[in-house]
């Protein structure tokens, strides 16, 4: 499953991120790589941006962005 499915409120484990690499050095920054948890705090109408948190770092993402992290939906 990748980042852009999950539903808001959920916590998800990023198991892979598979964007260039200046793009993921800016979302280690965010706190967003292998192995952390993140939260979708909230979706934008019409599957547009998602807000998220991860260790107390909230960033939006756009779609596009999301569908390249794939991700385990936490219980």
């Amino acid at each position: 499953m990748d980042l852009s499915q999950v539903q808001a409120g959920a916590i998800a484990l990023i198991k892979q991120v598979d964007l260039p690499p200046l793009v993921r050095l800016r979302l280690q920054a965010l706190n967003l790589s292998e192995g952390r948890r993140v939260r979708v705090v909230r979706i934008a109408p019409f599957g547009g941006v998602r807000m998220m948190e991860s260790e107390g770092v909230r960033f939006a993402l756009r779609a596009e962005t999301a569908r390249r992290i794939r991700v385990e939906v936490l219980p």
